[in-house]
């Protein structure tokens, strides 16, 4: 059976998410992408604000950054910049990253 692709918001949600930074080696300047090449210096990835709400109905906000993906669950983990804690994101409940906001539903 085929598997459900997800919506428009959710691809929106990843592509300002999972972003890397590296040095190029030829130019020497800071490059931003979504699949760094293996011989890629000073790679790190990209911060970004989010806000969601947790599964209990708060509303969360912060700096992060996203660390793996579980798109059968349709959710995320990411790490806070400023408190370095490790949460799981539902995709569902994102409200705004980077001051866009999202429809997932």
């Amino acid at each position: 059976m085929p598997t459900k692709q997800p919506s428009t918001s959710y691809q929106h949600i990843r592509n300002y998410t999972e972003k890397f930074q590296w040095r190029d080696k030829t130019t020497g300047l800071l490059t931003t992408g979504y699949n760094p090449p293996l011989w890629a210096k000073e790679l790190q990835r990209v911060p970004f604000h989010i806000v969601y709400v947790t599964k209990s109905g708060r509303l969360e906000r912060g700096n992060c950054v996203c660390l793996k993906v579980d798109r059968r669950k349709g959710m995320r983990m990411v790490q806070f910049v400023e408190s370095r804690q490790f949460r799981w994101v539902y995709d569902i409940l994102v409200i705004e990253i980077d001051g866009m906001r999202f429809f997932a539903h």
